[in-house]
């Protein structure tokens, strides 16, 4: 996942534009969470404790905390249907005509970036008309915004910053399940290991001996805090199939990168998935596959470019 920043804006929460978001206040609790969950995570390097969570979704929206009028405040996903074929400029419209401008500036949210199409214009033209003649408006995208990355790249110089979201590492991933755990020595490099006594390595072994069944069901169920947070494996695991692979494979392969053959590429990932942690032995993919060398090439590339391989 990519999130674009654009002019400085920072902090986004939610309001809704048309009938089709009526349920976006409630969802601002939501981006309010994300915002928390971005702002200490990229500038303190941490994880937000679950009270600070609790908080801000029983409280209201971080831009809300931070003075910013409710009516320049909009949240928007464009994968909702109605949304996708009424165009960027269209919701805004609406979501104007629903919620009379306040004095300030507006945040934008924009999520599933990916879908939005402006009546044949690139997205990445309207991005830089907005930067260069509304400097009254902040706006984030979010979702797989790669080819809004790729497509923008000289005329996006100085006018926005991408950054670029990775899936929970272990460490997050127990912080979100409030697992106690024995805590274990900490290290400024790996040169202090040559300084410790046969015993320290014991102690340690000992105490880490408590994290391996954590970290065995951290591979099952994957980096996303949604699959973390539920109780099930077998649910996390079919949630993190059907929501998160499949959405990617069969839904935008075919919109952002015009795939045809989706169950050739289906069959690569999950060959890839088998074949982990070593080598691969392209002449053994195509010929299990019976694909094309330049086919599977071409299929690694687009995993690639959706993060579901590295």
């Amino acid at each position: 996942m990519a999130l674009q920043e654009l002019d400085g804006g920072e902090e986004v929460g939610a309001s809704d534009p048309a009938g089709a978001l009526d349920e976006g206040r409630e969802r601002g609790f939501l981006v309010g969470q994300a915002n928390l969950f971005f702002d200490r995570k990229l500038k303190e390097r941490r994880l937000p404790t679950r009270e600070e969570l609790d908080r801000v979704s029983a409280d209201v929206p971080i831009a809300l905390r931070a003075g910013v009028p409710a009516a320049n405040i909009l949240y928007a996903t464009f994968d909702h249907p109605i949304l996708k074929l009424a165009g960027i400029d269209a919701v805004i419209d609406a979501w104007r005509e629903r919620e009379p401008k306040a004095d300030g500036l507006e945040y934008l949210f924009l999520d599933e970036a990916q879908f939005i199409r402006q009546n044949g214009q690139e997205l990445g033209t309207w991005v830089k008309h907005q930067v260069d003649f509304r400097k009254d408006r902040r706006i984030a995208f979010t979702g797989s915004a790669m080819p809004l990355v790729e497509a923008g790249q000289e005329s996006g110089v100085g006018r926005w910053h991408t950054i670029r979201l990775t899936t929970l590492s272990f460490y997050e991933y127990l912080q979100i399940k409030r697992v106690s755990l024995p805590e274990l020595p900490k290290l400024r490099s790996l040169r202090d290991l040559f300084d410790w006594a046969p015993a320290d390595f014991y102690r340690t072994t000992d105490a880490a001996s408590a994290y391996v069944g954590h970290f065995h069901e951290y591979l099952v169920r994957g980096g996303f805090p949604q699959t973390a947070q539920v109780d099930s494996i077998t649910q996390a695991q079919r949630l993190l199939r059907e929501d998160i692979i499949d959405k990617v494979l069969k839904r935008d392969m075919t919109a952002l990168f015009g795939v045809r053959r989706v169950l050739d590429l289906e069959h690569t990932f999950l060959y890839l998935c088998l074949h982990d942690g070593g080598l691969l032995d392209m002449v053994d993919l195509c010929a299990n596959l019976e694909v094309k060398r330049p086919t599977a090439q071409n299929f690694i590339e687009l995993l690639e470019a959706t993060h579901l391989v590295y």
